[in-house]
């Protein structure tokens, strides 16, 4: 019975754990999706810097950021994001279409 406990309330820990995990993301990429509306670029790249950290194969992430480096025209730093994404998914072809 002691066992069902603390491996009840251990679920419940890692759960909560989980979601206020991708809660925290979530905020963060609101946050950088407003920056870069607003066209504060830098503010937004470094956001979606941690973002991508974090989840290099979130689309949005990789495609937000992709842009605020051609804008801000940091394209060594787009060309190093270009490079850990073929590392990271080698076959996805949507990366050379965008």
């Amino acid at each position: 019975m002691k066992k069902l406990k603390l491996f009840t309330i251990l679920l419940i820990l890692a759960i909560i754990f989980r979601f206020g995990s991708e809660i925290a993301k979530s905020q963060d990429l609101q946050e950088a999706i407003k920056l870069y509306n607003g066209r504060v670029y830098q503010g937004a790249s470094e956001i979606l810097e941690e973002l991508f950290q974090k989840d290099p194969h979130n689309q949005t992430v990789v495609g937000l950021l992709k842009s605020c480096y051609r804008v801000l025209k940091q394209f060594d730093k787009f060309e190093k994001l270009l490079q850990k994404q073929i590392q990271f998914e080698p076959d996805e072809l949507q990366l050379f279409n965008e």
